[in-house]
């Protein structure tokens, strides 16, 4: 997002999903592939935390990685609109706050 005193935008891929993606299936595909592609970096980042004892194994990554899109998207629409970020500010706290629930105490053995 480009915050400014004038200027609050929004996330391009967004953008063209808003605009785009129910009249064009092709480019529909495409910003499908785009999302998921993001989905799936957030999943691997969580997994790799889950496997390291980082995260309990009550932990979805899938899930998660779900959720804080959706709320990284969501977030930035109303932002947006409102031309305030504390209404995305608030969505990532929440699913950060939900991911640290399945934080463990586990610390990771360091290599030597």
């Amino acid at each position: 997002m480009t915050d400014g005193p004038d200027r609050l935008g929004g996330c391009p891929l967004g953008s063209l999903a808003s605009e785009l993606a129910d009249h064009h299936p092709a480019v529909r595909a495409d910003l499908m592939s785009s999302f998921a592609r993001w989905e799936s970096a957030i999943r691997d980042g969580l997994q790799l935390m889950v496997d390291r004892g980082e995260l309990d194994s009550g932990a979805d990554p899938a899930y998660l990685a779900m959720a804080l899109l959706a709320a990284l998207h969501g977030g930035t629409l109303l932002a947006q609109t409102r031309q305030d970020t504390t209404v995305l500010d608030a969505a990532l706290d929440a699913m950060i706050e939900r991911i640290a629930l399945h934080a463990t105490t586990h610390t990771p053995d360091t290599v030597e």
